[in-house]
């Protein structure tokens, strides 16, 4: 014998009414809080830039992002960690083209807190057809040493 469930008005509904309004229910909400997860990481995204590539040691994390400048096109050395980090970086860019080879090289120390992505590096090149850039972004702390590399067409 089925069994029926009875609502607020006194009006009966079988038991797989109730089922379906509560899946309905809960996948609606699944779906808003993913629109807002994906708008959320949009929205950090176009503040740093694409990331390019991105490496780890330990806790110890680097990324190089890139963003559309006008013609320009923006190079970041990102650097972050599970804990208080405190170390050195290294962020070359070398660009290869017709016009011929540059080299950008910066150095220096960082301070992070928690969690907290830091730029430590940043370059702005002309975005030139045929023109390949080459970037590589080093961080050291305590013992780890974490590297990333890319390379833009």
């Amino acid at each position: 014998m089925p069994v029926s469930v009875l609502d607020i008005n006194g009006a009966r509904h079988p038991s797989w009414h109730k089922a379906l309004v509560l899946f309905l229910v809960i996948g609606v909400s699944t779906l808003c809080m993913i629109q807002r997860a994906n708008a959320m990481s949009q929205t950090e995204k176009s503040a740093l830039g694409e990331v390019q590539t991105e490496s780890s040691s330990g806790k110890l994390h680097c990324e190089i992002t890139t963003k559309t400048v006008s013609q320009n096109l923006q190079l970041r050395g990102v650097v972050w960690s599970g804990d208080k980090a405190a170390g050195s970086y290294s962020f070359v860019v070398t660009k290869q083209g017709v016009s011929g080879r540059s080299n950008i090289a910066q150095s220096g120390l960082f301070d992070v807190a928690p969690d907290e992505r830091k730029i430590v590096g940043m370059v702005i090149v002309n975005a030139l057809a045929g023109d390949r850039y080459l970037a590589r972004l080093s961080v050291r702390s305590g013992g780890n040493e974490a590297a990333c590399d890319t390379t833009l067409d």
